[in-house]
Order: C-alpha cells, then sequence, then structure tokens
C-alpha cells in the first residue's frame, strides 16, 4: 500500500478488495458517488457491487452499451428492465406504461410477467404483442389474463404442440375452445420449433449473474436469486437441453453450498441466542422471585434440554454450561430463602386472621355494653401483633373496617332512637289536634280522619310511654265529642232526606206518565224542564238515591230513545227519499213533511243526538242543493246516452249474423248488461232505439235456438269421450297426461253452444260427473306422489349433508370410495319436489366436486414434486458417474456398466476436474473423491419420493454409481481401511 492510499478515501484506494468492502458498505443515497465508480472504476466486481446499490436508469442505460463487461452490461439491463418493470406495475398513467413497453421489448420473460400479472387489460394485450417465444404465449393463456388477451395470443400461435398446450391449460374456456378450432382446422400437424441466438444470450446472461451473486448477502438473497434464476431457465430452456445447462447447474450448486453454510451459521448463532436469553430470564427470576416461578424455571429447564445446547462448538457450549449452572444455584438459594420468609409470613397471618374474625363478629352484635367490654382487649391484641409490612395491609384493612362498622351502627343506633323518641311526641300531638278539629267540620271525611286517628294512636308512642299516658285524656275527651255531634247532624239529615224522597218520587210518576203517551210531540222540551226540576231537589238517603236516581233517569230514558229512534226513523225515511229513483218534485214534499215532524219532537240533550242532527241536516241541504241542479243536468245526461245506446245497436246488429256461438253470445249478453247501466235517453228517441237494438239481440238468439240439436250431439260426443277415458283408468297411467287431456274436452265443452233445456241437467251430470271422480282420484295420486317426493328430498338432504361433511376430508381414498357410494344412492332414489330438485343436485354436485378438485391438485402438487425429486436424483446419479468416468479406469465399468452418456458425463466431469483431482497426489484426490461422493449420499437421503414407475430403475442406478466407488477403492487399497459410508443406506 502506498502513500496515497492512505490519504484517499477507501472506495479510490488501489487494492480492489478494499474498494469492493467500501462500495459494499456505502448507502444508496451515496448516487454521485456511485455513478463515478460504476464509469470509472477498472474493476468489475467493483463495479457489479456498485450496480447493485444504484437506481439511476441514466447510468443503467449507459452501462447496457458496455462492451468491455458483458456481465456487467447484463446486469445493468436486467436491473434497468426490473426497475421499468415495478413503474408498469405501479403508475396509472396508461401512456407512461404503453412506452415502458416499448423499453421492455428484448427482455420477454419480463413481458411475460407482466402480462401474466398485471390487472390492466390494455397493457396485458400490449405486453403480449410484443412477444414472440409461443411458450411464453402458452403462459399467458394459463395466467387468467382475460378473454380478449387470451384470444389474441391464440390467433398469434400455429404450432399444434403449443395450441394443445393452450387447450389443456388456459384458464379461459373460449380461449380453450377458439385453440381448439385452430387445432382442428390445422389437421394438428406440429411444425418443428426453431432456435436462434437470442436463447443462447439469455441463458448466459442467466449463468453470468448466478456466478457473479455474493453468497454473503444472505441465505434468503441467494435463495430468492436461485429461484429467480431457475424459472427465467425453466421459462426459456423448459427440456434441460441446452449445452449451457451444465454450466446453469453448477452456478446452482455453487450457490446452493454457500446457502446452506449460511443456514448453518444462523442456526449455530440463534441457538447461541436462545441459551443465553434462557440465562437471562433464570437470572431475573432470581432476583425478582415473581409469583410461578418455579413453574418458569421448570419451563426454562425443559426449553434448555430441548434446545439441545449440545449442538453448540466446545468452547461456546462450556461457557454457556457454567454460566446456566450458575444462574440454577443462585435461583435455588433464593427460593430456599423465599420458603423460610413465607413460613414466618404464614405464621403471622393466622394470627391475623384470627384477630380479624373475632372483630367482624363482635361488629353485629347489638348489646351495646357487653359488646364495648369485649373489644378493649382484642384492640390491645392487635396492635401488639399487627406491622407495618405492605403484605398485612389487607388484614389491617380488614380489622378497621369491621371496627369502622361497629361504631358507625352504634352511633346510628343511638340517633335513630333520638329521631323516634322526637316523631312520636311531634305525632301524638298532631292526632289530638286532627280530632279536635274534626269536631267543627259537618262533611264525611272528618269521620273517617278520626277512625284514622284512633287506629294510629294505638300504634304510637312506645317510644314516649310517660308523654301518651298525659294526652291520653284530651285525646279521648276530643273523641267522644265528635261522635256526639256527629249522631246529632245525621238525625238532621234523615228528616231532609225524607223530604226530598217524596218530592223525587211525584217527578217519577210524572216522567213515567209521559213516557207512556203515543206521540212524541213535544217530548224533548218536556224532559228538560223535569231534569231541571230535579236537580233543584236535595239529596235522599244512601241506601234509597241509587234507586230512586236510576227510576227517574230510566223514564227519561225511555222518553228520549223513542224521540231518538223516531228521529233516526225521519232520517231513514229522509235518506230513502233521497237516494230513491222518483220524481224529485214529490221527493221534495216529502223531505219537507219530514223536517216538519223532526221539528214537533223537539231537541234532545246534544250529546245524545248531536251526530244524528248533524247527519239530518246535512242530508236535506244535499237534497235542496242536488234538486236544483238536477233538472239541469237530466237533459244533458239523456243526450249523451243516446250515442252510447245507438253504438250498442250498431255492435248488436253487427254479431246477429255469427256463427261462433258460444263467444257470440257472451258478447251479446255483455251488450244487453251495458244496456242497462247507461240511463234514459230523450223520450222521442227511446223506443225505436230500443226496438232496434231488441231485433239484432231476437235475431242471433233465434238462430242459436234453431242450433240446439246440433250442439247437443256435439256435448253427447264430449260425454262419451270423456267416460272412455275414465274408464281406463288403472295403476299405470299417467295421471298428469289424462288430467291435460280432461281438461281440453272441457274447453270444447265451453266452446259449443247451449242444448235444449231438457237435456242440459242430465247431459252437464254425464260430463262432470266423470270428470270430478277422476280429478278427486288425480288428488291422491298426486298427494301420495308429493309425499313420496316430500321423503325423497328428506334423503337427498341426509346426502347432501354427509357429502359436505366429507369435501374438506383428506382421506383421499378412503372418502373417494365413500362419495362415489353416496353418488349412487343419489341416482337410486327417486326425484324430489321439481323445484328443489336443481337446488339439492346444486348442492350435491358441488360437494363432490369440493372434495375431487381438492384430491386432484393434491395428486397434481404431489406428482409435480416427485417429478422434481426424480430430475434431482438423475442429477446425482449423473454426477456419480461422471466422477467415476473421470477417477476411475475403463475396465471398472466392465461389471457395473454405467447407462449415460459420454456426452453428459463429459461436460460434468469437466465441473469437477478442478474439485477433486490432486496431481502427483492419488491417496489425496481420492480423499476428496470420497468426499464428494458421501456429499451426494447425503443430498440423495434429503430428496423425497420420486413416481413409483421410476424408482426401482433409479435405485438401481444410484447403487450402480455408488458401487463403483467403493469396490474400485477396495481394488485399488486392498490393505487400506475400507471407507465406510456414513450410515447405512437402505432403498427408500
Amino acid at each position: 500500500m502506498g502513500i496515497r492510499d492512505l490519504l484517499r478515501p477507501k472506495w479510490k484506494h488501489s487494492d480492489p478488495a478494499i474498494r469492493l468492502k467500501a462500495v459494499r458498505e456505502m448507502a444508496p443515497e451515496q448516487g454521485e458517488r456511485l455513478r463515478q465508480i460504476l464509469l470509472e472504476d477498472p474493476d468489475p466486481d467493483v463495479r457489479m457491487a456498485a450496480l447493485e446499490k444504484t437506481d439511476d436508469e441514466t447510468v443503467l442505460t449507459r452501462l447496457m452499451a458496455d462492451r468491455e463487461s458483458a456481465a456487467l452490461a447484463a446486469a445493468a439491463r436486467g436491473k434497468l428492465n426490473a426497475i421499468r418493470r415495478d413503474t408498469v406495475f405501479n403508475t396509472p398513467d396508461a401512456r407512461t406504461r404503453i412506452a415502458l413497453l416499448e423499453k421492455l421489448s428484448g427482455d420477454e420473460a419480463l413481458l411475460t410477467e407482466i402480462a401474466c400479472e398485471i390487472d390492466d387489460p390494455a397493457i396485458r394485450l400490449a405486453a403480449s404483442e410484443k412477444i414472440s417465444d409461443p411458450s411464453l404465449l402458452c403462459r399467458i393463456t394459463e395466467s387468467h389474463c382475460g378473454l380478449k388477451t387470451g384470444l389474441a395470443v391464440v390467433a398469434r400461435l400455429s404450432a399444434p404442440e403449443h395450441l394443445e398446450r393452450v387447450v389443456r391449460n388456459a384458464t379461459n374456456k373460449k380461449v380453450r375452445n377458439q385453440a381448439r378450432q385452430q387445432l382442428d382446422a390445422i389437421g394438428g400437424e406440429a411444425s418443428p420449433p426453431s432456435a436462434g441466438d437470442a436463447l443462447a444470450v439469455s441463458l448466459g446472461e442467466i449463468c453470468a449473474g448466478l456466478e457473479k451473486c455474493d453468497p454473503d448477502r444472505g441465505a434468503r438473497t441467494v435463495s430468492d436469486a436461485i429461484s429467480a434464476a431457475q424459472a427465467a431457465w425453466a421459462a426459456s430452456d423448459p427440456g434441460q437441453t441446452h449445452p449451457l445447462y451444465p454450466r446453469f447447474e453448477k452456478a446452482v450448486s455453487r450457490l446452493e453450498t454457500c446457502r446452506r453454510r449460511i443456514e448453518k451459521e444462523a442456526e449455530v448463532r440463534a441457538l447461541r441466542e436462545a441459551l443465553a436469553s434462557i440465562c437471562d430470564q433464570i437470572a431475573r427470576l432470581a432476583e425478582e422471585m415473581p409469583d410461578g416461578a418455579e413453574e418458569t424455571f421448570a419451563a426454562l429447564g425443559s426449553r434448555w434440554t430441548a434446545a439441545d445446547p449440545e449442538k453448540l462448538p466446545d468452547a461456546d457450549y462450556k461457557r454457556i454450561s457454567r454460566r446456566f449452572q450458575t444462574v440454577c444455584d443462585h435461583f435455588d438459594r433464593s427460593c430456599e430463602l423465599r420458603r423460610q420468609q413465607e413460613k414466618i409470613l404464614r405464621e403471622r397471618s393466622e394470627m391475623l386472621e384470627n384477630l380479624c374474625r373475632q372483630a367482624e363478629i363482635l361488629s353485629a352484635r347489638k348489646d351495646w355494653e357487653e359488646a364495648d367490654a369485649a373489644w378493649e382487649p382484642l384492640l390491645t391484641d392487635w396492635k401488639r401483633n399487627v406491622s407495618d409490612d405492605a403484605r398485612f395491609h389487607p388484614f389491617r384493612q380488614r380489622f378497621e373496617t369491621a371496627r369502622t362498622d361497629y361504631l358507625a351502627r352504634r352511633q346510628l343506633a343511638q340517633s335513630e332512637l333520638r329521631d323516634a323518641r322526637k316523631t312520636a311526641s311531634e305525632r301524638l300531638l298532631a292526632l289530638c289536634e286532627t280530632v279536635e278539629a274534626a269536631i267543627a267540620d259537618k262533611g264525611r271525611k272528618p269521620d273517617i280522619s278520626v277512625r284514622a286517628a284512633q287506629q294510629e294512636w294505638r300504634q304510637t308512642g312506645d317510644p314516649v310511654p310517660d308523654l301518651k299516658a298525659e294526652l291520653a285524656p284530651r285525646f279521648n275527651d276530643a273523641c267522644d265529642r265528635f261522635f256526639a255531634a256527629r249522631r246529632e247532624r245525621r238525625e238532621k239529615l234523615e228528616w231532609e232526606q225524607w223530604a226530598n224522597l217524596n218530592r223525587k218520587q211525584e217527578l217519577c210518576e210524572a216522567v213515567e206518565q209521559l213516557a207512556d203517551r203515543e206521540e212524541t210531540d213535544g217530548m224533548g222540551k218536556m224532559v228538560r224542564e223535569a231534569r231541571k226540576a230535579w236537580k233543584e231537589v236535595g239529596p235522599v238517603s244512601r241506601e234509597k238515591s241509587d234507586d230512586i236516581w236510576s227510576r227517574f233517569n230510566a223514564a227519561c230514558d225511555r222518553i228520549c230513545q223513542r224521540c231518538l229512534a223516531e228521529k233516526q226513523n225521519l232520517y231513514d225515511q229522509l235518506c230513502q227519499q233521497i237516494a230513491a229513483d222518483a220524481d224529485r218534485s214529490a221527493a221534495s214534499k216529502e223531505v219537507r213533511a219530514i223536517q216538519a215532524r223532526w221539528n214537533a219532537i223537539g231537541p234532545l240533550p246534544l250529546a245524545l243526538e248531536k251526530e244524528l242532527l248533524d247527519n239530518f241536516r246535512a242530508a236535506c241541504d244535499g237534497f235542496f242543493e242536488e234538486l236544483r241542479g238536477f233538472y239541469q243536468q237530466r237533459d244533458a245526461e239523456r243526450q249523451q246516452n243516446l250515442p252510447l245506446k245507438a253504438a250498442l245497436c250498431e255492435k248488436a246488429e253487427a254479431l246477429a249474423d255469427a256463427d261462433a256461438w258460444s263467444e257470440t253470445a257472451a258478447q251479446l249478453k255483455a251488450l244487453q248488461r251495458q244496456w242497462k247501466k247507461i240511463g234514459p235517453v230523450p223520450r222521442n228517441d227511446e223506443d225505436a232505439l230500443w226496438q232496434r237494438f231488441r231485433t239484432a239481440c231476437d235475431t242471433f238468439f233465434s238462430r242459436l235456438k234453431a242450433q240446439e240439436p246440433e250442439n247437443l250431439s256435439r256435448k253427447e260426443a264430449l260425454c262419451a269421450q270423456v267416460e272412455g277415458l275414465v274408464a281406463d283408468v288403472s295403476e299405470d297411467t299417467d295421471m298428469e297426461r289424462l288430467g291435460w287431456d280432461l281438461m281440453d274436452l272441457q274447453r270444447q265443452w265451453k266452446e259449443i253452444g247451449p242444448v235444449p233445456a231438457e237435456h242440459a241437467d242430465a247431459l252437464w251430470k254425464r260430463f262432470h260427473t266423470p270428470c270430478d271422480e277422476f280429478f278427486a282420484r288425480r288428488k291422491g295420486y298426486m298427494d301420495e306422489r308429493d309425499a313420496e317426493r316430500a321423503g325423497n328430498q328428506v334423503r337427498k338432504e341426509a346426502l347432501i349433508a354427509e357429502a359436505e361433511g366429507l369435501s374438506r376430508s383428506e382421506a383421499w381414498q378412503e372418502t373417494g370410495e365413500q362419495l362415489k357410494a353416496l353418488q349412487q344412492q343419489w341416482k337410486a332414489v327417486g326425484p324430489a319436489d321439481r323445484k328443489a330438485e336443481p337446488e339439492l343436485w346444486n348442492r350435491f354436485h358441488s360437494a363432490c366436486d369440493i372434495f375431487f378438485i381438492r384430491r386432484k391438485n393434491h395428486f397434481d402438487a404431489r406428482d409435480q414434486d416427485r417429478r422434481e425429486n426424480m430430475r434431482q436424483k438423475e442429477k446425482l446419479c449423473l454426477s456419480l458417474e461422471a466422477l467415476a468416468r473421470l477417477v476411475l479406469p475403463e475396465d471398472a465399468f466392465e461389471n457395473h456398466p454405467v447407462p449415460s452418456s459420454a456426452a453428459e458425463q463429459l461436460s460434468i466431469a469437466l465441473a469437477f476436474k478442478n474439485e477433486v483431482i490432486v496431481p502427483g497426489s492419488q491417496e489425496r484426490t481420492w480423499g476428496r473423491v470420497i468426499r464428494k461422493v458421501r456429499e451426494i449420499q447425503k443430498a440423495w437421503k434429503e430428496i423425497g419420493p420420486v413416481p413409483a414407475g421410476s424408482d426401482e430403475a433409479l435405485w438401481k442406478r444410484y447403487r450402480h454409481g455408488v458401487d463403483l466407488f467403493y469396490s474400485a477403492r477396495r481394488a485399488a487399497s486392498p490393505n487400506a481401511p475400507a471407507d465406510k459410508q456414513p450410515e447405512e443406506e437402505t432403498r427408500p
């Protein structure tokens, strides 16, 4: 290192390794510095590291034209395309997206990703139009690309194998149908695929990207890089047949090895941190000793054991084990000290608990003097045993609560006793004053209040017996004076009530005589005068008051009801007269006579006749108002009816010669009903118009009468048909079809006109009796069928419930057989209700489809995994065979033939050459070879099963490859210790 390097920043150091490290430590925000490094640094690794930290599109575009480093140009192109791809997904502007697609025209894999994942249909279509690789176009149809894009892609495909792929895998049914039509049109002849230089360049860039990938960036980054490269390779070379594939596999293998090393280091670091965390938690437990500390300590010990600390290196294991033992001993000492403290605390708590219980018992006592004596020694014991320790706070609070409750109850009892004495004294005086005040009151309320005061006096005064005895003479004397005065008032009242009774009886007799009169003239006024006289008479005795009032009121009600009934009758006559279609002049005289009779009766109580009076007045006013306009409207209405009836005449004359008997008869009867509904016409035209209408109707009905014998014959023929159809009914008869036939015959019956009256009833009975009998029988049949279908619906719903319960099962074989059995049972069950049948079938079919689709997806995924396992195991076998060709002589293959081709072995052997061959040292070479074989054996065990038809041959090939090395090793060094496999292998 020169003096200048001491003065320069590290990213300008002369040593490329120092510059590389400095670049990796730079932040992406140092854009100008990274730009300078990318454009000026001579080392490609340093520039590649700077490229990973920049997103400057201008710099990336410039680097794409760098001819000195193809790898750097390819990496710049890939990063720039990735940036443009993210912009396409994130920008909402359609023009920007289209412009970016133009710049991505050379990267068909990236365009395919955009066409498969973007939501905008227009961008999907534009991206697919820039792709020329048929395999990538097929992939677009498999990614829910939409109908428009899918049809556009299919239109660009011509090779049968690509169209067949679309038919098999496209997600849209219409796209699959279009591909099938194109395939049928070309006759299924496949054109040979063409390969260009672009594929080799693309695959070379993939290999270069993997070779330049830095493993120190982390296992996740390495794994993502491998996955992305494998996906890109699979998209470009699905059959893995390109000559660059061995280079690709070697780069992947190197990164996989680095990834496993990084993951192992991460695992050891995580284990070390987990064990240190357990020690820290135990140390905190020993210091704090919270509740449940021992259970937590046991759980931490279980975690320590489960973590398996022996996986650590020896130095780390010893150090962490010593610390673990130290914190465990500390925890045991803390537990012992805590147990001793808890014992002392428990004894003191038991003493305080006993004192609290005694205090709570004393708190509930009511014998205050004895309770006060018992509290004194208890308080002394409490002060001697309690302390300020916070753990005794609940006992202190409990004791103080009991003491406080006792003192509060005692104080409350004393206060209540004082209040009761005061209240009783005040109430006794108030009772005396109440009785004294009632003596001067002559109503009924004082009587009630005095009796209540006597009752209350007996129940009041226990707290003040002396005062009650002192006030008793005063209270009793007041009561005696009150009842003496009440007797005097009662005698005087009885004489007044006797006189009032005689007067009211006279009023009752007068009203009763009035009620017996036949005429009602003037009765309303007489009743009002009688009620007024009744109110002027005073009250009578209570036992006779209700009877005399009922007698008077009943007589008045009889009169009022008679008058009201008479007025109601008059109102009804008025309404009938108004509603009657009679001469308005005569009607007006009758209305005025009704008004005179109404007024003669006289007014009744308004509450009784208000509604009737209002209705009567309104009816009269309406009648006379209508009468004024009646004469004006009558002539106008008759003139309006004239053209209506003339039109009916024209319709009847048009139908007079018609031959559609039933239809025409119904139409003429309808015309007759309309004629009746239409009012009168002017008198000068009425007779002529009626004669014209009647003549037209009579003409048709005369012809209809002449048609009756023919109608009789036709209806007898229908009767014979009905009897013949019903006579052949049996259990095998199609009831529903026969019902439709009978209804058709009934329709024909209605279309035939009438028959002679003497035959009508008998013929009708003959026709309808078998029909009624059949439909009654058909109803029973339909009821039985509905009951059977209801039972079938219940059975099908049970099958649906069972199928839905099995639809989420993962016992693929057993559940599949059960569902097939359910399908057979479904077929055996008859039809359910016609409306419910489609829904039942959809539910059952959907439940079965859910399971079988899930099962298909499961086995498809498993088969795909097994095919991938087979590819990996074939690669291991190929590696064994290539390694054997590299280090073993030709005669070693006489007993163990190797099935691989020489070209495949040669390409892999060249990759292994630098790893295992040690020039001039056969022993070291064999040591490396055996280590490589053991790596392959370990990788073999980690790979899962392969498809069933390939496992036997693949296992034999693998065992042959392994046996080559151990057989050749034993033959070359018979006295040397035998090389053993890490563990005995068995066929998976």
